[in-house]
C-alpha cells in the first residue's frame, strides 16, 4: 500500500496555527495530508498559497499519523500581523 507524500519548502497555515502555550513564539500546525518539511532550517510562513511572506519559522518538530502531518515550530521572524 503507497502513502501519498508531498515535500513542502513553506508553510501555509490558512489561519490553523495553535499557539503552544508553555513555549514563546512556538506554534502548533495539523496538516490533513503527509507532508514532508525541512527541519532546523529556515522556511516561510504564508497565510494563504497567494498571499505575501508572513513570516520566517524554523520547523522543531514533525510528527506523522493518521493521515496528517503535525508541524511544531518557532517562529523567527513576523512581517506582518494581519
Amino acid at each position: 500500500m503507497s502513502m501519498p507524500l508531498s515535500l513542502e519548502t513553506r508553510i501555509i497555515t490558512f489561519g490553523d496555527e495553535k499557539r503552544v502555550e508553555e513555549k514563546e513564539n512556538v506554534f502548533e500546525l495539523y496538516l490533513d495530508r503527509y507532508c514532508l518539511f525541512p527541519v532546523d532550517e529556515l522556511v516561510e510562513v504564508l497565510r494563504t498559497e497567494d498571499s505575501e511572506q508572513t513570516g520566517t519559522a524554523k520547523i522543531v518538530e514533525m510528527t506523522w499519523a493518521n493521515g496528517q502531518t503535525r508541524l511544531v515550530y518557532r517562529l523567527i521572524s513576523l512581517y506582518s500581523v494581519n
